[in-house]
Protein backbone atom coordinates (compact mmCIF):
# COMPACT_ATOMS: atom_id res chain seq x y z
CA UNK A 1 0.00 0.00 0.00
CA UNK A 2 2.99 2.34 0.51
CA UNK A 3 3.92 2.05 -3.18
CA UNK A 4 0.59 1.15 -4.72
CA UNK A 5 1.62 2.66 -8.03
CA UNK A 6 4.01 -0.26 -8.62
CA UNK A 7 1.20 -2.79 -8.34
CA UNK A 8 -0.85 -0.64 -10.70
CA UNK A 9 2.00 -0.69 -13.22
CA UNK A 10 2.34 -4.46 -12.85
CA UNK A 11 -1.36 -4.94 -13.57
CA UNK A 12 -1.17 -3.33 -17.02
CA UNK A 13 2.08 -4.80 -18.33
CA UNK A 14 1.86 -6.87 -21.51
CA UNK A 15 -0.35 -9.93 -21.27
CA UNK A 16 -1.11 -12.44 -18.47
CA UNK A 17 1.89 -14.64 -19.33
CA UNK A 18 4.29 -11.72 -19.08
CA UNK A 19 2.68 -10.41 -15.90
CA UNK A 20 2.93 -13.80 -14.20
CA UNK A 21 6.40 -14.85 -15.34
CA UNK A 22 8.29 -11.60 -15.88
CA UNK A 23 10.18 -9.84 -13.10
CA UNK A 24 10.84 -6.24 -12.15
CA UNK A 25 14.59 -6.78 -12.38
CA UNK A 26 14.26 -8.49 -15.73
CA UNK A 27 12.35 -5.55 -17.14
CA UNK A 28 14.88 -3.03 -15.87
CA UNK A 29 17.87 -5.05 -17.09
CA UNK A 30 16.27 -5.60 -20.50
CA UNK A 31 15.47 -1.87 -20.78
CA UNK A 32 12.94 -2.10 -23.57
CA UNK A 33 12.21 1.53 -24.53
CA UNK A 34 8.45 0.87 -24.34
CA UNK A 35 8.45 -1.00 -21.01
CA UNK A 36 6.35 0.33 -18.14
CA UNK A 37 8.54 -0.13 -15.06
CA UNK A 38 11.35 2.21 -16.20
CA UNK A 39 9.16 5.33 -16.10
CA UNK A 40 7.85 4.40 -12.67
CA UNK A 41 11.34 3.77 -11.32
CA UNK A 42 12.49 7.17 -12.58
CA UNK A 43 9.55 8.90 -10.91
CA UNK A 44 10.10 7.02 -7.65
CA UNK A 45 13.87 7.55 -7.54
CA UNK A 46 14.88 3.89 -7.51
CA UNK A 47 18.39 2.50 -7.23
CA UNK A 48 19.73 -0.67 -8.82
CA UNK A 49 22.31 -2.91 -7.17
CA UNK A 50 24.68 -4.81 -9.45
CA UNK A 51 27.00 -7.61 -8.37
CA UNK A 52 30.01 -9.09 -10.13
CA UNK A 53 33.47 -10.48 -9.47
CA UNK A 54 34.59 -7.11 -8.06
CA UNK A 55 31.71 -6.91 -5.59
CA UNK A 56 28.54 -4.86 -5.39
CA UNK A 57 27.78 -1.35 -6.53
CA UNK A 58 24.69 0.84 -6.53
CA UNK A 59 23.49 2.76 -9.58
CA UNK A 60 20.95 5.57 -9.36
CA UNK A 61 18.07 5.33 -11.81
CA UNK A 62 19.16 8.49 -13.63
CA UNK A 63 22.42 6.72 -14.52
CA UNK A 64 20.85 3.37 -15.35
CA UNK A 65 19.27 3.68 -18.81
CA UNK A 66 22.01 4.29 -21.37
CA UNK A 67 20.20 3.84 -24.67
CA UNK A 68 18.23 1.35 -26.73
CA UNK A 69 18.20 -1.88 -24.69
CA UNK A 70 21.33 -0.66 -22.88
CA UNK A 71 21.89 -0.13 -19.16
CA UNK A 72 24.72 0.54 -16.72
CA UNK A 73 25.06 -3.14 -15.77
CA UNK A 74 28.52 -4.45 -16.68
CA UNK A 75 29.21 -7.49 -18.84
CA UNK A 76 30.46 -9.34 -15.77
CA UNK A 77 27.60 -8.23 -13.50
CA UNK A 78 24.04 -9.16 -12.64
CA UNK A 79 21.28 -6.91 -11.40
CA UNK A 80 20.57 -8.41 -7.99
CA UNK A 81 18.46 -5.83 -6.19
CA UNK A 82 16.10 -2.93 -6.89
CA UNK A 83 15.62 -0.38 -4.12
CA UNK A 84 12.58 1.88 -4.23
CA UNK A 85 12.16 4.51 -1.50
CA UNK A 86 8.81 4.83 0.24
CA UNK A 87 6.91 7.97 -0.67
CA UNK A 88 7.07 10.79 1.86
CA UNK A 89 3.98 12.02 3.68
CA UNK A 90 1.56 14.09 1.57
CA UNK A 91 2.86 12.42 -1.59
CA UNK A 92 1.12 10.71 -4.46
CA UNK A 93 2.21 8.77 -7.53
CA UNK A 94 0.49 7.65 -10.71
CA UNK A 95 1.30 5.95 -14.01
CA UNK A 96 -0.72 6.49 -17.16
CA UNK A 97 -0.08 5.10 -20.62
CA UNK A 98 -1.43 4.81 -24.13
CA UNK A 99 -0.99 1.08 -24.82
CA UNK A 100 -0.33 -0.62 -28.12
CA UNK A 101 -3.55 -2.54 -28.86
CA UNK A 102 -1.78 -5.86 -29.45
CA UNK A 103 1.37 -5.98 -27.30
CA UNK A 104 0.08 -3.63 -24.56
CA UNK A 105 3.53 -2.03 -24.48
CA UNK A 106 3.45 1.72 -23.92
CA UNK A 107 3.25 3.76 -27.08
CA UNK A 108 3.84 6.48 -24.50
CA UNK A 109 3.71 6.09 -20.73
CA UNK A 110 4.19 8.71 -18.02
CA UNK A 111 4.80 8.20 -14.31
CA UNK A 112 4.54 11.12 -11.90
CA UNK A 113 5.25 11.46 -8.19
CA UNK A 114 4.63 14.66 -6.25
CA UNK A 115 5.04 15.81 -2.66
CA UNK A 116 3.03 18.72 -1.26
CA UNK A 117 3.96 20.88 1.71
CA UNK A 118 1.57 22.06 4.42
CA UNK A 119 0.28 24.86 2.20
CA UNK A 120 -0.40 22.60 -0.76
CA UNK A 121 2.66 23.78 -2.67
CA UNK A 122 4.64 21.17 -4.59
CA UNK A 123 7.96 20.68 -2.80
CA UNK A 124 9.07 17.87 -5.10
CA UNK A 125 8.00 16.56 -8.48
CA UNK A 126 9.48 13.60 -10.32
CA UNK A 127 8.32 12.51 -13.77
CA UNK A 128 9.46 9.64 -16.00
CA UNK A 129 8.51 9.00 -19.62
CA UNK A 130 8.70 5.74 -21.53
CA UNK A 131 7.80 4.65 -25.05
CA UNK A 132 8.50 7.94 -26.79
CA UNK A 133 12.20 7.52 -27.51
CA UNK A 134 15.09 5.07 -27.38
CA UNK A 135 15.08 4.91 -23.58
CA UNK A 136 13.05 5.97 -20.57
CA UNK A 137 13.93 9.50 -19.46
CA UNK A 138 13.25 12.07 -16.76
CA UNK A 139 10.98 14.92 -17.84
CA UNK A 140 12.96 17.72 -16.24
CA UNK A 141 10.90 20.48 -17.80
CA UNK A 142 7.71 19.10 -16.30
CA UNK A 143 9.36 18.75 -12.90
CA UNK A 144 10.58 22.35 -12.99
CA UNK A 145 7.12 23.51 -14.02
CA UNK A 146 5.61 21.92 -10.91
CA UNK A 147 8.15 22.50 -8.15
CA UNK A 148 7.44 25.46 -5.88
CA UNK A 149 3.91 25.95 -7.17
CA UNK A 150 0.37 25.03 -6.22
CA UNK A 151 -0.63 22.33 -8.65
CA UNK A 152 -3.98 23.55 -9.86
CA UNK A 153 -5.32 22.61 -13.28
CA UNK A 154 -3.66 25.53 -15.06
CA UNK A 155 -0.24 24.85 -13.54
CA UNK A 156 -0.44 21.16 -14.38
CA UNK A 157 -1.48 21.97 -17.94
CA UNK A 158 1.45 24.37 -18.38
CA UNK A 159 3.96 21.95 -16.89
CA UNK A 160 2.69 19.05 -19.00
CA UNK A 161 3.30 21.06 -22.16
CA UNK A 162 7.03 20.57 -21.52
CA UNK A 163 6.78 16.78 -21.41
CA UNK A 164 8.46 16.13 -24.76
CA UNK A 165 11.32 18.55 -24.11
CA UNK A 166 14.61 16.69 -23.78
CA UNK A 167 13.05 13.45 -25.04
CA UNK A 168 14.58 11.98 -28.18
CA UNK A 169 11.13 11.22 -29.59
CA UNK A 170 11.28 8.56 -32.30
CA UNK A 171 8.78 7.97 -35.09
CA UNK A 172 7.83 4.31 -35.52
CA UNK A 173 4.91 2.15 -36.62
CA UNK A 174 2.93 3.43 -33.63
CA UNK A 175 3.12 7.10 -34.54
CA UNK A 176 4.96 10.13 -35.83
CA UNK A 177 7.22 12.35 -33.74
CA UNK A 178 4.43 14.91 -33.53
CA UNK A 179 1.85 12.34 -32.44
CA UNK A 180 4.05 10.79 -29.76
CA UNK A 181 5.08 14.22 -28.50
CA UNK A 182 1.39 15.03 -28.16
CA UNK A 183 0.85 11.83 -26.20
CA UNK A 184 3.69 12.80 -23.85
CA UNK A 185 1.88 16.02 -23.02
CA UNK A 186 -1.54 14.40 -22.67
CA UNK A 187 -0.40 11.60 -20.38
CA UNK A 188 1.87 13.86 -18.33
CA UNK A 189 -1.20 15.94 -17.54
CA UNK A 190 -3.23 12.87 -16.61
CA UNK A 191 -0.50 11.31 -14.46
CA UNK A 192 0.20 14.58 -12.64
CA UNK A 193 -3.48 15.23 -12.01
CA UNK A 194 -3.93 11.82 -10.42
CA UNK A 195 -0.69 12.06 -8.43
CA UNK A 196 -1.75 15.41 -6.97
CA UNK A 197 -5.15 13.99 -6.07
CA UNK A 198 -3.49 11.08 -4.27
CA UNK A 199 -1.19 13.49 -2.44
CA UNK A 200 -4.24 15.23 -1.02
CA UNK A 201 -4.10 18.25 -3.31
Amino acid sequence: SKLAVLSEVAAIIGDPAVRNRGTVGGSLAHADPAADYPAAMIALGAEMVCEGAKGRRTVKVDDWFKGLMATAVGEDELLVEVRVPILAASSGASYMKFPHPASRFAVVGVAAAVTLDGKGVCSKASVGITGAGTKAVRAKGVEAGCTGKKLDAATIEAAAQKAAEGVDVQADLQGSVEYKSHLCRVFAKRALTEAVKRAGG
